[in-house]
């Protein structure tokens, strides 16, 4: 069972996903990431402040490795 799957299935309130290509973030979406945003985007990072309204993330899952761990972190 997808990451995704398993977090809602757990409870998980919303599922903030990212994805670099179009068929990707649709998967994520089919999965039931909501929202889902390019991670290529250089303003990724500020579209993330301004959906949590200085909310914290609880999890955060990082499977594409070190180029994309400090915008996962960034506050």
């Amino acid at each position: 069972m997808p990451l995704t799957q398993l977090a809602k299935q757990r409870g998980a309130s919303r599922i903030i996903a990212t994805a670099g290509s179009p068929l990707n973030r649709e998967r994520a979406r089919h999965l039931g990431a909501d929202p889902v945003l390019d991670h290529t985007d250089i303003e990724r990072p500020g579209l993330m402040r301004d959906m949590l309204n200085d909310n914290m993330i609880d999890v955060v899952f990082e499977s594409i490795g070190v180029d994309t761990v400090p915008g996962s972190w960034t506050r």
